[in-house]
């Protein structure tokens, strides 16, 4: 069953969030004799909350809190195994319905006849995926009012974030892991202000170039880069950069982030 549930929903995993669990027909095994006694627990005490005072919930809602603290942190151990998540990067709508064409004949035991037109399917989907991958490109991402760019060439990447904080970091990591990038080359933060998250960023990148380190991240003509990836401050003034991807070359990020209101709008 767990392995069903895997292979049917993959397809949507990969369209919604980018990577997928290796781990997760062996998480539901190791998390099943939890699950029934937890949910037939709290099926019986969303009941008994009708009838009972708070005080006596509390007592016996205890051991439901410590089958739940297991499950936590028995998900929290499998998620920090080695390769526990497969980055596969976003794939395009078609490549998943790709997939999906390729994996349906082996679901389905009358249409097992198509299953050699499949495996062409599915190998397709894969290289096709592997050549967007190894490809050049910009994704500009905007959530809770912040502003994050993401370069990617030839399986590297680098991002450019307008602010610093903890959560600014959280969502740049779920970016890069959305994108097949468990590793950033560099990272440049635009906030002068500093933050207790720089450990954060400091493990999703090699370098971080950040306004509170040194004076600014860039000085007039300083160029920051790495394979492929580069960043260039055009002025002295504001927050103007050249941005490049392999061949792709963002020549003003203000029309991103524009100089005089960098920190108000996309």
């Amino acid at each position: 069953m767990s392995w069903a549930a895997l292979v049917w929903t993959v397809p949507l995993q990969l369209l919604h969030f980018g990577p997928t669990s290796l781990y997760a027909p062996v998480a539901n095994l190791l998390t099943a004799p939890l699950l029934a006694p937890l949910t037939l627990s709290a099926m019986g005490l969303s009941v008994m909350a009708l009838v009972l005072p708070h005080s006596l919930l509390v007592v016996l809602a205890w051991h439901v809190q410590q089958l739940a603290g297991l499950l936590i942190a028995l998900v929290h151990w499998i998620s920090h195994w080695p390769a526990a998540q497969l980055l596969t990067g976003h794939p395009q709508p078609w490549v998943v319905f790709l997939m999906v064409v390729g994996l349906i004949p082996w679901l389905i035991i009358p249409l097992h006849r198509l299953r050699g037109f499949a495996v062409v399917a599915l190998v397709r989907a894969v290289v096709l995926q592997g050549v967007v991958q190894l490809g050049d490109g910009v994704v500009a991402a905007t959530r809770f009012g912040r502003h994050w760019l993401l370069a990617h060439h030839r399986g590297r990447a680098a991002l450019v974030s307008i602010n610093v904080d903890s959560r600014s970091c959280c969502v740049a990591k779920q970016l890069a892991h959305a994108y097949g990038h468990r590793r950033l080359d560099w990272i440049v933060l635009l906030d002068p202000v500093e933050s207790e998250a720089m450990a954060c960023w400091s493990s999703i990148a090699e370098h971080v170039k950040a306004p509170h380190q040194v004076r600014l991240p860039l000085v007039m003509g300083q160029r920051l880069r790495s394979d492929g990836l580069a960043l260039l401050l055009l002025t002295d003034k504001g927050q103007a950069f050249q941005l490049q991807a392999g061949e792709r070359l963002l020549p003003k990020l203000q029309a991103l982030w524009a100089l005089s209101r960098s920190f108000g709008a996309r």
